[in-house]
């Protein structure tokens, strides 16, 4: 007996990865790309209890929700950030010229500062993403799969007592 339980998991958890992943371009949140590129879905079983999640780089909750003022970010992932030919083009409006490492780490240490004193502004990506509706998409997904499955044991049960 095939169930579907599991994969309707799975498709519901891969079509709000895909939507994180949409709603990441269109805010133009694409320095590396690392943040989109590490959203997976990860589906589990254990004891006959699915766990079904999407996880990505731990730093998603700043892009989406902003960082408070008080404290500087690391001036480390700033310098790395500002590297990235996407940050580079923005802060140079196209132009083929680039920072050197000394440039870079010196508007590093001033956004830090800046973020320390200020703190940022999220682009909602994820929270948009969670409330379009699509939990009730996946509910959906997931209910359907759950009346197909019973109605396919029930349907076995009664060919087997037929029997």
């Amino acid at each position: 007996m095939a169930f579907r339980l599991k994969e309707a998991l799975e498709s519901g958890l891969r079509l709000y990865a895909s939507r994180l992943s949409e709603s990441l371009t269109s805010k133009g949140a694409v320095a590396s790309g690392s943040l989109g590129e590490s959203i997976e879905v990860v589906v589990s079983q254990r004891r006959g209890v699915f766990d079904g999640r999407v996880e990505m780089n731990d730093y998603w909750e700043f892009v989406d929700q902003g960082r408070p003022a008080g404290r500087q970010p690391p001036i480390d992932s700033i310098i790395q950030w500002l590297k990235y030919p996407a940050v580079q083009d923005r802060i140079t409006f196209g132009r083929e010229d680039r920072f050197n490492i000394a440039s870079i780490t010196a508007i590093a240490y001033n956004i830090a500062k800046k973020i320390g004193e200020k703190g940022t502004k999220g682009n909602g990506f994820a929270t948009e993403v969670g409330e379009s509706g699509i939990d009730k998409d996946i509910e959906d997904l997931i209910s359907n799969a759950i009346e197909n499955d019973l109605e396919n044991t029930i349907d076995q049960i009664g060919e087997l007592i037929k029997d």
